[in-house]
């Protein structure tokens, strides 16, 4: 195939969007661990709108991976605009890029900007799959822990909700994901003050962590300890304190087997929360 190099298809770029700074976006590129007079090697020299889609992506992946944010937020947003402008749609290639830029935000951190993102994520997902899918159950989530960040705890409360009911229908009511959207509930709950309303959903959360993992995984310890201080804001001090010693000891359970073994205990599996 036909190649093109890294300035030529900037330049080719800027024609296409008159608003955007050649200067500026070679600068962008030349951050990266790219030489712009390098050869690029899937394009042709007349670049079609889906190879400059293609392209973009490349560069925030790129950029990304040398940990440039804001160039990988630059490169990603290029792409939308130039996708938006098209009649032509990818719906695959805007909902990879739709995740990818949504985390670019939460880590800079800026939930703000992220909030639109994750809207358009969950829009185009359901338009795929109807609604009901494992991606969309974690764009939700992550939604949810967006507004979450951003003092929304009411549509938090809401987002967890619908999150959670994706996991029991997807999941099934006992599963690492159906757990972790219980905990996002619960913490939306309490955030608001609501510490009575969050102690079934944490109540239910431990049960299901003792059930797979154990009462003395280290993921099961610190739960209990979470739903032991709801029970104390919630006045229930008699049972918190009870939950607490028990705690206390599964800690230095904990702590005495890895002294004794340091082999790092297996993760819980947190997708439900992520994207």
């Amino acid at each position: 195939m036909p190649v093109i190099t890294y300035a030529a298809l900037i330049t080719h770029l800027t024609t296409i969007l008159p608003d955007v700074d050649a200067t500026a976006l070679t600068a962008m590129v030349a951050a990266l661990p790219i030489d712009p007079s390098a050869l690029y090697h899937d394009c042709s020299p007349e670049p079609t709108h889906a190879e400059l889609l293609r392209f973009l992506d490349h560069l925030g992946m790129a950029a990304e991976k040398s940990n440039h944010k804001h160039e990988a937020q630059s490169f990603y947003t290029l792409l939308l605009q130039i996708h938006d402008q098209s009649h032509q749609r990818d719906d695959a290639l805007i909902i990879s890029v739709l995740i990818r830029l949504g985390k670019v935000f939460e880590r800079q951190p800026n939930f703000a900007a992220a909030q639109p993102i994750y809207e358009r994520l969950i829009k185009a997902q359901s338009h795929i799959d109807g609604g009901y899918s494992q991606a969309i159950k974690r764009s939700i989530a992550a939604l949810g822990f967006t507004h979450q960040m951003l003092g929304n705890f009411v549509i938090a409360q809401a987002l967890y909700t619908h999150a959670l009911m994706l996991c029991e229908r997807l999941d099934g009511p006992i599963h690492p994901d159906t757990a972790m959207a219980l905990i996002n509930l619960a913490t939306a709950l309490q955030r608001q003050g609501l510490y009575a309303d969050a102690i079934p959903y944490l109540e239910r959360a431990l049960a299901i962590r003792t059930r797979l993992l154990g009462e003395h995984h280290i993921h099961t310890i610190m739960l209990m300890g979470s739903l032991a201080i709801t029970y104390e804001f919630d006045g229930r001090l008699v049972i918190a304190a009870a939950l607490l010693e028990r705690v206390d000891a599964l800690k230095k359970d904990y702590h005495d087997r890895m002294t004794a073994d340091p082999a790092p205990a297996s993760e819980v599996n947190h997708s439900a929360s992520e994207s």
